[in-house]
C-alpha cells in the first residue's frame, strides 16, 4: 500500500517538472519578430551555422562593419585539402 501512495505523490511532481522543462525550451526557440511578415530574429542579429556547416545571417553590421567582439563561434574544418 504504501509504493502505491508514494506513486500518487511521485506523478504530480514529475508532470510539473515536464511542463517546467516544456515551458523552458519553448522560451528559447521564441526568437521571431511581432511584424508581418515575421522575421527569424537570431538569424538576423546572431547568425547561424547551416546544415552544410556554414555560417549564415547576421545581416546586423552597422555601417558595414562588425560589432566590436563579434566572433565565430564555430568554425569549419577544411574539409577539401589537396
Amino acid at each position: 500500500m504504501s509504493s502505491v501512495f508514494s506513486l500518487r505523490r511521485l506523478v504530480p511532481v514529475a508532470l510539473l517538472a515536464g511542463l517546467l522543462l516544456c515551458c523552458g525550451l519553448a522560451r528559447a526557440e521564441l526568437h521571431w519578430s511581432d511584424t508581418t511578415p515575421q522575421v527569424n530574429l537570431r538569424h538576423i542579429f546572431q547568425g547561424e551555422i547551416n546544415h552544410h556547416g556554414k555560417p549564415t545571417g547576421f545581416h546586423s553590421r552597422p555601417g558595414g562593419r562588425d560589432p566590436q567582439g563579434a566572433r565565430l563561434l564555430h568554425e569549419e574544418s577544411q574539409r577539401h585539402l589537396p
